[in-house]
C-alpha cells in the first residue's frame, strides 16, 4: 500500500510540474513562459532577440513618411509552436504614455490561411481574419502581460473565440509578445470557419491604440502618399521555422 502511494505523490509531482511549464499560465499571463524551452524568452530581457538567426526574423521600421510615429520597429519570429513579436516605441511618445498612467492597447492581427478575399480589410492592404486584442500597459503606470483575446471577423462584426494564448512583457520602450499556435489553432478549430488554421505561410501586423482605443500607431505602414493615402501598409509575410 505504502508503495502505490508513493507511486502516486510522484505522479502528481510530475503533473504540477508540468502545469508549470504551460506558456498560457492556466488562463492567465502574468508568470511569462518561465522554464519553457523557446527561443525567446518573455521577460522584459531583449538580448535573446539579438541572439536569433537575423535572415529568420521578419522586420519592419517605421516609414519616415507614415501617419504613425509612435512605434519604430516590429520583428516577428515564428516556430511550430510559437510566434513571438517585438516592439521598440518612440521614447518620447511611450515614456508620456506610461508617465500618465494611460492604457496602452494592441491588437495583433493575423491572416492564417493567405487567403486575403475574406476577412477585414481596414488599416492594413490585405483582408485578415483574427485579431488578438489586449492591453500592454493597463493604466497602472507601467507595462502589463497583454493577456488578450482572439477575435473572429464575421459578417461585418468580430467574435471572441478565445483567450490565454499569448503574453507579453515590456521594459523601457521596447515590448515582446509570445503567442501559443496551439491554443491558436484550437480555438480556431471550434470557429464558424475551422480551416482557417495557422499555415507555414502567413501574415501578421500590428495596431496600436491610447485609451479609449484611439489610433496610436500601425505596423507595418507606408508613406502617406501610398496607396490610398492613410498609411496603411502590407501585412508581413512569415514563414515558419521548422
Amino acid at each position: 500500500m505504502k508503495k502505490l502511494l508513493s507511486f502516486i505523490a510522484v505522479i502528481v509531482l510530475l503533473s504540477l510540474s508540468a502545469c508549470e511549464k504551460n506558456p498560457s499560465g492556466g488562463g492567465g499571463n502574468n508568470k511569462g513562459n518561465g522554464d519553457v524551452n523557446t527561443d525567446i524568452k518573455i521577460d522584459g530581457d531583449f538580448a535573446d532577440w539579438a541572439a536569433l538567426d537575423a535572415g529568420k526574423v521578419v522586420v519592419a521600421k517605421n516609414n519616415p513618411g507614415s501617419l504613425w510615429e509612435a512605434v519604430k520597429e516590429i520583428r516577428v519570429y515564428a516556430t511550430t509552436d510559437f510566434i513571438f513579436y517585438y516592439v521598440k516605441f518612440d521614447k518620447e511618445s511611450v515614456e508620456e504614455e506610461l508617465a500618465n498612467g494611460d492604457e496602452l492597447n494592441a491588437r495583433v492581427c493575423l491572416n492564417t490561411d493567405g487567403e486575403f478575399a475574406s476577412g477585414y480589410h481596414n488599416y492594413f492592404l490585405q483582408g485578415y481574419d483574427f485579431v488578438i486584442e489586449g492591453a500592454m500597459a493597463n493604466g497602472s503606470g507601467g507595462w502589463s502581460s497583454f493577456d488578450g483575446e482572439l477575435n473572429q471577423r464575421v459578417g461585418d462584426g468580430w467574435v471572441i473565440i478565445g483567450s490565454g494564448m499569448i503574453l507579453g512583457a515590456g521594459k523601457g520602450v521596447e515590448y515582446e509578445l509570445m503567442l501559443d499556435v496551439k491554443a491558436l489553432n484550437k480555438a480556431i478549430k471550434s470557429s464558424e470557419t475551422p480551416n482557417h488554421l495557422l499555415q507555414d505561410k502567413f501574415q501578421t501586423g500590428m495596431r496600436f491604440y491610447h485609451a479609449g482605443w484611439e489610433e496610436f500607431s500601425n505596423m507595418p505602414n507606408a508613406s502617406a502618399e501610398e496607396g490610398d493615402g492613410s498609411s496603411w501598409g502590407d501585412l508581413l509575410e512569415i514563414t515558419v521555422n521548422k
